[in-house]
C-alpha cells in the first residue's frame, strides 16, 4: 500500500473503545456514512473516499440481479427466498430447508452449489449436527441463499451451471451490470476480487457504497429499479431470522426497532442499517474487521439519531464478561456521534 494510503487509512478515527476496568485496552478504527434517500451524504466520519470491500453487505443489491433478470418471477419464488438471498443465514434447520426445497424446484441440489461447505454460524444448530454424526455441507453455508439466487439466474438465462461463478458466465455479466448501475460507476476488473463464499465480490469507494444504499432506500418513480429494491426492502423487513438467524445481532436489532431498521452484517467489520421510513441508510467499516465494534457503532448512531433508546441500545450492545459471566469492561464510543440527533430524520417520515 501507497504511504499516502496508509497515512490516510492511520487518521480514520477511533469509533469504539474498549475499557479494561478503568484502562483502554482496545481502540478501532473506522468510517462511517449516513445517506439519504437522494444518495446524499448527510454526515460522515473517516477517510470515505477509500477503497473497500464492504463483503456480504452488498447482498440486498447483488439480489436485484435476480428480480431484474426475470428469474424470480420465472421461477415462482417468495419473499421467503428473496430474504434468505440477501442473508448470511446461521445454519438453522428453517435456512438449510428452505434452500434445500428452492433448489429441489430447479431441478437441482446442493452438489451444484460452489460456496463451499461450512459449519452453521448458530451453535445450536452445529451442536445438533455433530450429536447426530451429520457433516455440515454447502446447504450450511451462510452464503448459501445467495448461491441458490445465482443458480436461478442461471436456470432462467440458459447459462452453463457449473460455472456460474465465472466472470464470463450470464450470471456473473448480469450481477455486475446490476452493481454499476446502483454505483453509477464503472466497476474495474482490477477491483473485481474472490469473497470468502468463492463467489466475486468488488472494492469500490467507501461513499460511492454508501450513496447507493442511501438511494436503494428510495422510491423514486423514475428509477427502473425502484420497485424491485422496495420488494428485497420488504422481504429482508419481513424476515429477518433468514437474512440473520434467530439469535443474531441484526433479528434481534430488527424487533428492538419495531422493524424501522434492517441490518446486514458483512465480514471484516462491515455494517448496514436501512431506514426505509425514514429514507436514510448507514453503512460503516471497522478497519480492524471487529464484528463487536460495528456493533456498538451502529448502535450509538441509530440512539443518538432517536430511533432506539439508550436503554434498548445498551441491552442490544456487546459485553466484555469474564468466563464466569462478570462484567470487567465496557465499551464506549466516539464522542462525534453526539453530532447525530433526531434532527436527521427527514419532517413527515
Amino acid at each position: 500500500m501507497p504511504a499516502s494510503q496508509r497515512s490516510n487509512l492511520d487518521s480514520n478515527p477511533v469509533l469504539v473503545e474498549l475499557y479494561h476496568g478503568s484502562d483502554v485496552e482496545s481502540r478501532h478504527r473506522g468510517m462511517v456514512a449516513l445517506a439519504n434517500a437522494q444518495g446524499e451524504i448527510l454526515w460522515s466520519l473517516g477517510w470515505i473516499e477509500q477503497l473497500t470491500c464492504i463483503r456480504s453487505t452488498l447482498k440486498p443489491m447483488q439480489a436485484l440481479a435476480l428480480l431484474q433478470t426475470g428469474a424470480f418471477e420465472s421461477a415462482q419464488l417468495t419473499n421467503e427466498h428473496l430474504a434468505i438471498a440477501c442473508g448470511s443465514h446461521s445454519g438453522e434447520p428453517r435456512h438449510v430447508k428452505l434452500v434445500a426445497e428452492w433448489l429441489d424446484a430447479l431441478n437441482l441440489s446442493q452438489a451444484n452449489l460452489k460456496c463451499g461447505c461450512s459449519r452453521p454460524l448458530d451453535s445450536e444448530a452445529y451442536r445438533t449436527l455433530i450429536q447426530g454424526g451429520v457433516v455440515p455441507t454447502e446447504l450450511h453455508h451462510n452464503c448459501s441463499g445467495k448461491h441458490a439466487g445465482f443458480l436461478t439466474i442461471a436456470s432462467h438465462l440458459g447459462a452453463d451451471i457449473d460455472s456460474y461463478l465465472e466472470q464470463e458466465n450470464p450470471v456473473q455479466q448480469a450481477l455486475l451490470s446490476v452493481l454499476e448501475d446502483q454505483l453509477d460507476q464503472t466497476i474495474s476488473a482490477f477491483h473485481i476480487n474472490i469473497d470468502g463464499c468463492s463467489a466475486p465480490n468488488i472494492f469500490a469507494p467507501f461513499q460511492v457504497f454508501a450513496s447507493a444504499f442511501g438511494r436503494f432506500v428510495g422510491n423514486s418513480g423514475g428509477d427502473a429499479t425502484a420497485e424491485s429494491r422496495q420488494r428485497i426492502i420488504k422481504a429482508m423487513a419481513a424476515y429477518p431470522e433468514l437474512v440473520s438467524g434467530i439469535k443474531r445481532f441484526s433479528a434481534a436489532l430488527s424487533h428492538a426497532s419495531d422493524g424501522k431498521v434492517i441490518g446486514k452484517w458483512g465480514a471484516e467489520g462491515s455494517y448496514l442499517a436501512l431506514l426505509p421510513a425514514a429514507g436514510l441508510s448507514i453503512l460503516l467499516s471497522i478497519d480492524d474487521g471487529a464484528k463487536r465494534a460495528a456493533h456498538a457503532a451502529i448502535l450509538a448512531i441509530l440512539s443518538n439519531l432517536g430511533i432506539l433508546s439508550a436503554e434498548t441500545a445498551n441491552e442490544l450492545g456487546p459485553k466484555f464478561l469474564s468466563s464466569r459471566g462478570e462484567p470487567i469492561g465496557h465499551f464506549t464510543t466516539s464522542a462525534a456521534f453526539g453530532e447525530l440527533n433526531p434532527e436527521f430524520i427527514p419532517m413527515g417520515r
